[in-house]
């Protein structure tokens, strides 16, 4: 007999409106971020890659989609400029072209209106330390080389690579 198959992170099947606000999943073939839970059920939500605007749109979720959570343990950290070498990218077409904002009120994602997107109004900020949509638009100083772990024994595992990875020179 051959060896079992080794399942490497667990993925939970949820409906959008059960996954945690500051969760990520998989949704659409793309990786979101809830930003917001709304009074009627729906979830806002921000894709960090893929979506019809090819991340960092943000999009209202009005039925009880499912998606596959990754959970609320995941890790950003802030590379090194990517040089030739290092020069892979998953998403460097943003909505504005810079995802995320370290400021002094802390570091926050930016999500834009998606074209598809019907009602609300126009950028979102995601409040990444406290895990809650901002109150009012942010200003910062841009980051645009980041990647996204799925936990930090993800991050610190030998010869792994990120969920997803941005990068300026791209």
């Amino acid at each position: 007999m051959g060896k079992e198959m080794e399942v490497l992170f667990s993925q939970e099947l949820v409906s959008h409106s059960d996954l945690k606000v500051g969760g990520i999943a998989i949704f659409e073939g793309g990786l979101i971020l809830k930003i917001e839970d709304e009074p009627d059920g729906a979830s806002i939500v921000g894709f960090l890659k893929g979506g019809e605007d090819g991340g960092f749109c943000w999009r209202r979720l009005s039925n009880q989609q499912e998606c596959n959570s990754l959970g609320t343990d995941w890790l950003l950290t802030i590379e090194p400029a990517c040089d030739e070498k290092n020069k892979q990218s998953d998403n460097r077409e943003y909505a504005d072209g810079t995802p995320f904002y370290l400021g002094r009120e802390g570091f926050f994602a930016r999500f834009q209106k998606g074209r598809q997107q019907q009602g609300g109004s126009g950028p979102c900020d995601f409040d990444l330390k406290n895990n809650k949509k901002a109150k009012q638009a942010f200003s910062g100083n841009p980051v645009y080389d980041a990647a996204i772990w799925l936990s930090r024994e993800h991050y610190e595992s030998p010869h792994s690579k990120p969920l997803v990875k941005y990068c300026s020179s791209s």
